[in-house]
């Protein structure tokens, strides 16, 4: 702003005066906020800073595009299959209703719904303590194999055993 537009707004009716000086207030507000912002490494953030050298944190939130959730229209269904046994049935019916307990008239509609507990196993745990022997002829230390998760030995056989439980 000159100093002769300065000088016309003392010359405008008080009401138009006063919307022109607030207007001015709030643009100085404006500036002495991005002023005081945060220090950055280089100085203060003002409009005039390229994007590049404004800290991260002081910038707004990029906005991201809408996806649609779920799978594209058309796509083969994928379900998991009920199982063949069923080791128990409850059927669950309401005689009063849970919101005003009154009386509830005969079912309208039914679902099931099938709930897989998997029990929880213990493991079995099995030391086994292996010792090694001098040999005379050779003059190695020797132990015997085949003892199974051994120090050293193989463990595949106790995961086979622990899937076959689980399955």
């Amino acid at each position: 702003m000159t100093r002769e537009e300065a000088l016309g707004i003392l010359e405008l009716p008080r009401a138009q005066a006063e919307a022109a000086l607030l207007g001015l207030w709030e643009k100085a507000e404006q500036w002495e906020r991005l002023q005081t912002k945060g220090p950055s490494a280089e100085g203060p953030v003002t409009p005039t800073t390229p994007s590049g050298m404004t800290p991260v944190y002081l910038k707004p939130r990029a906005r991201r595009a809408q996806k649609r959730p779920g799978r594209k229209k058309g796509h083969a269904g994928a379900w998991r299959r009920a199982p063949v046994r069923i080791d128990a049935k409850h059927e669950h019916r309401l005689e009063r209703c849970p919101e005003c307990e009154g009386p509830v008239g005969p079912p309208i509609r039914t679902h099931r719904r099938i709930i897989e507990d998997i029990p929880e196993i213990t493991p079995e745990i099995t030391e086994h303590t292996v010792h090694g022997n001098g040999c005379r002829r050779c003059k190695r230390i020797v132990t015997p194999e085949g003892e199974r998760g051994a120090a050293g030995g193989d463990t595949r056989p106790a995961l086979c055993r622990l899937y076959r439980l689980a399955a």
